[in-house]
């Protein structure tokens, strides 16, 4: 009983403090469970819907701490990608960390991301233009918010061909 005790205390310690931080503009921790989502196929390039869902029986517990012009992002989280037209899944493991970091027009993505671009920025980036990427992802945005650039030091692999 006394463990119990012990933990629920530190929980109850570290809700404080996360309430305190946040009442002072300080980060913010927060919970984001993975919602399924479709990326369609006019979006993503691979000539079918793709259903992103939190993997079954896996962890889906990711935590975001949210500062100023950043985030870090930590914890499990395990996607099924799923070929709406042919049902062909894949399990991916796209756990944190990672970091996002954002200015007026430039978007870093550091760590495991899943990204949908524009063809031709994904074409003059030599990146497939829906990926599972894995490093230092820089994107620059126009005044409009459109992708504008995308550069990678990491990988990359190519959704569309994990489901054909």
């Amino acid at each position: 009983m006394r463990p119990f005790r012990v933990v629920s205390a530190l929980a109850l310690l570290l809700l404080a403090f996360a309430l305190l931080a946040a009442a002072q503009g300080k980060p913010i921790i927060q919970i984001t469970p993975f919602t399924p989502f479709v990326v369609s196929a006019a979006d993503n390039g691979c000539g079918f819907d793709i259903l992103l869902t939190p993997q079954a029986g896996r962890p889906n517990r990711e935590r975001t701490i949210l500062f100023t012009n950043s985030e870090i992002i930590a914890g499990p989280l395990f996607a099924t990608f799923q070929n709406l037209t042919t049902n062909k899944t894949d399990n991916e493991n796209i756990s944190g960390p990672g970091t996002f970091t954002f200015s007026d027009n430039t978007f870093v993505l550091r760590g495991p991301s899943f990204v949908v671009l524009p063809e031709s920025v994904a074409q003059t980036a030599g990146l497939p233009r829906t990926a599972l990427t894995n490093g230092s992802l820089v994107l620059t945005f126009d005044s409009l918010g459109n992708i504008t650039s995308a550069s990678l030091s990491g990988t990359a692999r190519d959704v569309c061909s994990l489901l054909e």
